[in-house]
């Protein structure tokens, strides 16, 4: 999520961007736009996992190139997505972090 994004959110739901940040990372344990990073990382996986092209991802996902969506996925997952589609037999126990639940529900599941 770009700042421009929580901007127009918070003018929309007449808040403060401070507000609604500082609120989102109450309930959910993240910024927005951490939040927005992990999403648009399970788009690609997803995007993968339906035999699409990483060069076609990248360019559908919004990245500038290839090389930066790799280097996006690795900073969120740890590892290369190439080295993870290694062990496709583990693709549903990958955990990107997202809460199911807001933080403030106590439940602390992750997909």
């Amino acid at each position: 999520m770009q700042m421009g994004c929580v901007r127009h959110l918070a003018a929309r739901l007449d808040l403060s961007e401070r507000y609604l940040e500082r609120s989102f990372q109450a309930m959910f344990g993240m910024s927005p736009k951490r939040f927005a990073r992990i999403a648009r990382i399970e788009r690609v996986w997803s995007a993968r996992g339906q035999g699409a092209s990483w060069a076609d991802i990248a360019y559908a996902a919004g990245f500038t190139d290839q090389a930066h969506m790799v280097n996006d996925f690795t900073e969120i997952v740890g590892v290369p997505p190439a080295q993870l589609e290694d062990r496709r037999g583990e693709r549903s126990a990958i955990s990107f972090g997202l809460p199911l639940a807001p933080a403030s529900s106590g439940w602390g599941h992750t997909i």
